[in-house]
């Protein structure tokens, strides 16, 4: 069975994995880890590791690629001893440093090998030149900017910078670090200069902008979402959906019959309407694919930015599709590459966590556990250490975690961001043994601000789950002075996942979606009730963290603590007879927090309400896409465990994202009715139901199962012109040709077009065609006898109301006519004098046809007789690209007679001879007619 060999590096000290769990001595795998056979073409990653020496190389190989030397580009070794022979510019154009660190797993870097005899070779992949940051030049204060980060390859390649830091700079704005949205605050300055900065691989770039005044978007209500004028979907309407990822969508549409207008398509995530989205950037290879040369700014990319209600730990599915119709474009529909998260929502793992770190025992406000704490007031520093010394702070985070982002605090010090080194490495380790590369930093800015790393993922584009995190500097700050030793110090360091489990914990598949409070509305004064914490997660598992959450409540005479395993909430008894007061106890955890409002009701009262449920009232528990809506109630579960129908005041409503067109509305008694129309959805779904009591009363939510129905009836694809699409010229009457408009649908029916519009004809065209418009998309085209010398084709065009257009080319064919003997038609002349006489003649024919000549003249004193006769006739040369549709008739004569004539005659009709008696200019004459054809 065939299988993977590492020819580099070998030798004693040296052993190998494929996934970082199992290592071998042997360089060599016949099989995958799970004992299956290695695929052709399928890349795959060997760890290879000599723990005597700490040196960690990943080697990346195309199985089944030829792996020969000669597709190696050989590297010479230069440099200085301290980086051993490799120079600064080589390391970074091998996609990262070489010497004791791995090389970079990213796929669009180099793969780089050092052999035993420590040459380096490379072999392919990308290597990254600039990066450019767009976005607006100016957008209103109350709105959002979004900013988006590309990265050019020196290959000439681009794609977008996924994973680039976004931070911006000016008054009271803030930027999401990952998405590139700004959003500006509430003393943010209209006018004020902001500038957004990306930084990605060591790669940097800025682009300004600047704030307008808010501006005021009024809503209609039942207005249409967006309106469409008939005819702008036209069969010559396309569009790509190009890139799906967690935080953004491209491509194109365009509609390639009328190119100026901007078109627009739907977009449907996890077959559900996002949006509907109108084309506004320029993207000329689009133009140059379609052949669109009449255009202006080449407007048909589109960006949109998934809405963070999407990302709930699932990939998401992306549909694009026309605004009417159901037929997606090309490349739709795709799926991310990996789950979405919110990234709002992820946690500092490395919180309270272990720090091993050198302590230089001045006291305890430089110890490492500061490192951790979570507090802003604290930090840690090393002792004085040259700039070469390498700095060492490893954490434990006593469990597993997928880190996405690193973030750096430097130390609260006044000079804190003097010590912050300039290079280092964080590194990432299931084992504490194995280590490979999370983040790298060269050339660190002077910053008091938070820095943000983004965490480098593995070649199947998932982030690595860890245990211990390590960051090693490699060039430290001096002192001022030159007393050759500096620190490094920080004020925090934090480790952010989406979940982090123990080490006896679940697997981590999973990221915290929200926090419930569990347990009864109402209750008695003088009485205790016990509640529950459950923490929901995005794969739909649930997990009591009752002892784990941090209890609160707002209200009188009330207390909410952990008695045991339960959150008790004790009421006292107040000494006002009859009340009923309301409280709110709430519970946190892990960012998330839940609350409850509870009724406490006085001591005589003794049927009281306990929760609230929504009820379906049909048997029914799901609803079906364009079948009967379904309604609902509100039920009161009592006291004395009777129930109520609840009847008072409420609203009905659905959480978003829901499908569009799905509704929910509230009748008399509090009953809710909720239709799903046909259309609306792709796929099988939930949606939640809301009940929202009033002011202060909260909420209750019930999940609906929503059920897709396949889409049964045709997809309409285009317009088209039926009718006479030949027309033959006859010689005696005026043709009239009949045409109507069609609706064509993907299962080749049509149906007749009954709208508005008009027909025309491109010119040019005959003279004496007419064309009209009827009712209906009807329409004529009219031919006159005889108005046409051959076959002919005109481009009959239809224009739709909102201004589209569909063309339709029609023959129209020559009836045959006695044929006509071509006539000279007119006849230029042009004389050049100089040692010898040059004449051209310039003849015009009615039909073209070839053009002869001749000349005579008598004997007159030294000249010779020229007759007629005896000279013969000679053939004219066709005159190249004359605007006039002329021949050229060019002849040299010498010694002429100041008079001759000059015979001319077309070679169809030899027997008419048109005759010119030429008096030959003293000098030169530029080109006039001398006859025109009466």
């Amino acid at each position: 069975m065939p299988g993977i060999r590492i020819d580099t590096p070998i030798g004693d000290g040296w052993d190998y994995s494929l996934d970082s769990q199992t290592w071998q001595s042997s360089p060599k795998f016949s099989t995958k880890p799970d004992g299956s056979a290695f695929v052709v073409g399928t890349l795959y990653t060997v760890h290879c590791r000599h723990q005597e020496q700490n040196i960690i190389k990943d080697v990346t190989i195309i199985f089944g690629e030829d792996s020969s030397e000669a597709i190696f580009d050989t590297i010479a070794k230069r440099g200085t001893p301290a980086k051993r022979g490799w120079t600064d510019q080589i390391l970074r154009l091998m996609g990262g440093i070489i010497s004791d660190l791995p090389t970079t797993t990213d796929a669009d870097y180099a793969t780089v090998v050092i052999d035993d005899l420590g040459k380096m070779w490379r072999r392919g992949g990308k290597i990254l030149d600039y990066i450019r940051v767009t976005g607006p030049n100016a957008f209103p204060k109350n709105q959002t900017g979004q900013f988006v980060a590309t990265a050019y390859y020196t290959d000439g390649t681009s794609k977008p910078a996924i994973g680039a830091v976004f931070t911006v700079q000016g008054v009271d704005a803030t930027i999401n670090f990952a998405s590139g949205l700004m959003t500006p605050g509430p003393n943010a300055e209209v006018g004020g200069a902001y500038t957004v900065t990306a930084t990605f691989n060591g790669k940097t770039h800025s682009k300004g902008t600047t704030l307008t005044d808010p501006i005021i978007a009024f809503t209609v209500a039942g207005a249409p979402k967006y309106f469409e004028p008939v005819g702008l979907l036209g069969p010559n309407y396309d569009g790509s959906l190009d890139v799906v990822n967690c935080f953004q969508i491209t491509g194109w549409v365009a509609d390639l019959n009328h190119p100026n207008i901007p078109a627009q398509a739907r977009i449907y995530i996890n077959g559900i309407l996002a949006t509907t989205i109108t084309a506004t950037q320029s993207r000329s290879d689009v133009s140059q694919a379609n052949n669109l040369t009449n255009t202006t700014g080449h407007i048909y990319g589109f960006s949109y930015n998934v809405p963070s209600s999407f990302r709930n730990g699932t990939a998401i599915t992306v549909e694009l599709k026309p605004v009417s119709g159901n037929n997606a474009f090309r490349f739709s529909p795709k799926t991310s590459a990996e789950a979405c998260l919110d990234l709002s929502n992820l946690l500092n793992v490395a919180q309270s966590k272990t720090v091993t770190a050198e302590f230089v025992g001045w006291s305890d406000d430089w110890l490492p556990a500061h490192l951790t704490d979570d507090n802003n007031a604290t930090g840690w520093t090393s002792s004085c250490i040259a700039e070469t010394t390498p700095s060492t702070i490893q954490i434990d985070l006593n469990g597993t975690a997928a880190p996405q982002t690193i973030s750096i605090m430097p130390h609260p010090a006044g000079d804190g961001a003097t010590w912050l080194p300039f290079d280092y490495v964080i590194w990432g380790s299931l084992d504490g043994t194995s280590w490979f590369v999370m983040c790298t930093v060269l050339n660190q800015s002077r910053t008091s601000a938070e820095i943000v790393l983004p965490v480098e993922k593995d070649l199947s584009n998932n982030y690595r789950t860890v245990r211990y995190v390590k960051l090693v500097t490699s060039r430290n700050a001096l002192e001022a002075g030159g007393s050759g030793c500096g620190y490094v110090r920080f004020g925090e360091i934090r480790v952010l996942a989406p979940t982090f489990t123990p080490l006896d914990g679940p697997a981590q598949n999973r990221q915290p979606q929200k926090l419930v409070l569990f347990g009864d509305s109402g209750m008695n004064e003088g009485t205790n009730k016990d509640y529950q914490v459950f923490l929901f997660y995005t794969n739909g598992d649930s997990e009591d963290v009752t002892t784990l959450a941090t209890l609160s409540i707002t209200g009188t005479d009330v207390g909410f603590a952990l008695v045991g395993n339960q959150a008790r909430l004790t009421a006292a008894t107040n000494s006002t007879a009859g009340d009923t007061r309301t409280v709110t106890p709430k519970a946190s955890y892990l960012g998330l927090s839940a609350t409850k409002d509870v009724n406490v009701y006085d001591a005589s009262i003794t049927v009281y309400i306990v929760s609230y449920r929504i009820d379906r009232i049909e048997d029914s528990t799901t609803i079906t896409e364009g079948g009967a809506a379904g309604t609902f109630k509100i039920t009161a579960e009592m006291s004395d465990g009777s129930t109520q129908q609840y009847t008072q005041a409420g609203a009905y409503g659905i959480i978003a994202p829901y499908p569009d067109g799905m509704t929910a509305t509230t009748g008399a008694n509090a009953i809710g009715t909720v239709t799903l129309p046909a259309g609306s959805i792709t796929a099988n779904l939930n949606s939640v139901l809301r009940f929202t009591f009033p002011a202060g009363g909260g909420f209750i939510e019930k999940t609906i199962a929503l059920v897709n129905v396949a889409d049964t009836g045709p997809s309409f694809t285009g317009y088209d012109i039926t009718g006479d699409l030949t027309l033959n010229e006859s010689a005696t009457a005026t043709v009239t040709g009949n045409y109507q408009v069609i609706e064509r649908y993907d299962d080749n029916s049509t149906r007749l077009y009954t709208g508005g519009g008009a027909y025309s004809v491109d010119p040019a065209y005959p003279n004496g065609l007419s064309y009209a418009t009827g009712s209906a998309g009807t329409g004529t085209v009219t031919l006159p006898a005889n108005s046409i010398t051959g076959d002919v084709n005109i481009t009959l065009r239809f224009t739709f109301p909102g201004n589209s257009t569909i063309t339709k080319t029609v023959q129209l064919v020559n009836v045959a006519s006695p044929a006509q003997p071509s006539k000279i038609m007119a006849v230029d002349f042009r004389y050049f004098h100089d040692v010898s006489a040059t004449f051209h003649w310039y003849v015009k024919t009615d039909i073209a046809a070839g053009v002869q000549y001749t000349v005579e003249w008598p004997a007159q004193g030294s000249y010779a007789a020229q007759i007629k006769a005896n000279g013969g006739w000679l053939n004219g040369a066709d005159f190249d690209n004359d605007p006039a549709g002329y021949q050229k008739v060019c002849a040299l004569i010498r010694d002429t007679p100041a008079q001759f004539k000059l015979y001319l005659r077309t070679v169809d009709n030899p027997s008419v001879e048109l005759q010119l008696t030429i008096n030959r200019p003293s000098s030169s004459q530029a080109r006039q007619t001398i006859y025109t054809a009466p």
